[in-house]
């Protein structure tokens, strides 16, 4: 799933409680996952695995576009238009 979000905006995506891999393909995103005591910092180009938990939320710190997908999945990624 592709989301966008602008500065300060927050969603929580329905994942389930399986491992979630969160890849940032612009931006600055804080993710958090109920159940796990660490938080990331995911930026641009850069991608991280959650582990199982609760609720996630994620959190622009500044306008970013991002992927979230299974923990199992192989990512393909192509160019972002600009």
């Amino acid at each position: 799933m592709e989301i966008q979000l602008n500065e300060r905006c927050v969603c929580s995506p329905r994942t389930g409680r399986g491992r979630v891999t969160v890849k940032c393909h612009t931006g600055l995103v804080w993710v958090t996952r109920a159940g796990d005591c660490r938080d990331y910092l995911v930026s641009e180009g850069e991608e991280v695995l959650v582990p199982r938990g609760g609720r996630m939320v994620v959190m622009a710190l500044e306008t970013s576009q991002f992927m979230v997908g299974s923990g199992n999945r192989r990512w393909t990624l192509l160019p972002h238009p600009t």
